[in-house]
């Protein structure tokens, strides 16, 4: 997304339950209208171009998960938010080209790329609707098949279907070669819960030669409502996960897994998309 402005009127929408801004552009304070939503429980506003600190109320709403540019030594434009659940990680070509009339809360170190520098190059690695199989990826297992009800794939009538809470066998994985070119990964999907309570989650993990690693994971009634469509992006640095590799192993494995309850307990997973970016 690149969506740009202010966000003073988010504080109308009183019938959200996530609240996504993250990875726009854009720019002002974080309004303290936000907290008069009592139904949210998860907020993002990293990735952005807000100033100053988060609002008392917001932070008086006590988030699952709230996150923002809150750590000045990862990011060149940050806020004040002591409250914050997290302070993720910026893409590796941040700072981004600042909007029209704003410059950073700190002065960009001269070994930045300048905005005029060109962004880091990227490769489309994975375009899978499982319209036609598995393409690639491999179920680990009995509680993991590729399921034909249309009514819970996002496009098309085929999808990847996970459930219960049986480690590997609730899985499906892909291998990739010669990643050892690219610094940063992008995966976009879509998804269907079916029987998710509360509390239930699934994952993405990346195994980048040393064993599976948690990319993200999704929590139902914090990050997604149960028995509805939702999608997802995910953004994994090689240098967060290997702090001593700026690039990716040469073989790397990516791996969804459900950590539902039981059989009835189901993760859809369709349109998986993954982009690698080099420098």
């Amino acid at each position: 997304n690149t969506f740009s402005g202010n966000i003073e009127g988010v504080g109308d929408l009183t019938t959200l339950t996530l609240l996504e801004l993250q990875n726009n552009d854009f720019t002002g304070m974080i309004p303290a209208g936000i907290a008069n939503n009592a139904n949210i429980g998860t907020a993002k506003f990293h990735g952005n171009f807000f100033t100053g600190s988060m609002p008392q109320e917001i932070c008086d709403r006590s988030y699952n998960r709230l996150q923002a540019d809150c750590d000045p030594d990862r990011s060149e434009w940050s806020i004040t938010c002591d409250c914050c659940t997290e302070c993720p990680i910026p893409l590796p070509d941040f700072p981004f080209p600042c909007p029209a009339g704003n410059t950073p809360s700190t002065p960009v170190p001269s070994t930045m790329p300048s905005p005029s520098t060109p962004g880091p190059s990227e490769t489309l690695l994975e375009d899978t609707s499982f319209e036609t199989g598995w393409d690639g990826w491999v179920d680990g297992g009995s509680d993991a098949r590729i399921s034909g009800l249309g009514e819970y794939c996002k496009t098309g009538q085929y999808c990847a279907r996970l459930r219960d809470d049986s480690g590997e066998a609730s899985s499906i994985t892909k291998q990739f070669e010669g990643m050892d070119r690219y610094s940063k990964l992008k995966v976009d999907f879509d998804y269907y819960s079916r029987g998710m309570d509360n509390g239930h989650d699934f994952f993405l993990e990346i195994d980048n030669g040393n064993g599976w690693l948690l990319a993200e994971d999704w929590i139902t009634g914090t990050d997604f409502e149960d028995d509805r469509f939702s999608d997802a992006t995910v953004q994994i640095i090689s240098a967060e996960i290997s702090p001593s590799a700026p690039t990716f192993n040469p073989t790397i494995k990516l791996r969804f897994r459900c950590d539902a309850k039981d059989d009835r307990t189901r993760i859809y997973i369709d349109d998986i998309k993954i982009w690698g970016y080099s420098s």
